[in-house]
């Protein structure tokens, strides 16, 4: 695959595992704002939301894992583009299995 064709394919899984995300995004902000903002010690009525918040919370932390685990794959040898440090590298310039550039 040309090198031109290989970064349109890389931005093309990118915007796609983004697009994915974004539920798992939605409940992240939601949750974090619910568990922030209630106790659950508080006399006030949402006591159970903060409950809720740290569900949502975990759920859209876990499912933006997998989602990336599933669609941060290299376009040309198809394995998880991974950084130096053994995580997943959100911005990556090149492959860290074949070294293809995503330029």
């Amino acid at each position: 695959m040309p090198l031109s064709e290989v970064g349109k394919a890389w931005r093309r899984q990118q915007r796609k595992a983004w697009r994915k995300a974004r539920w798992c995004l939605l409940a992240l902000a939601l949750g974090g704002s619910a568990y922030a903002f209630t106790a659950p010690d508080d006399a006030r009525p949402w006591g159970d939301l903060h409950y809720l918040g740290f569900v949502l919370l975990f759920a859209g932390i876990v499912g933006i894992v997998f989602t990336l685990l599933m669609h941060y794959r290299c376009p040309e040898c198809g394995k998880l583009v991974g950084s130096a440090t053994g995580g997943i590298d959100l911005a990556p310039r090149e492959c860290s299995h074949c070294g293809v550039s995503f330029l």
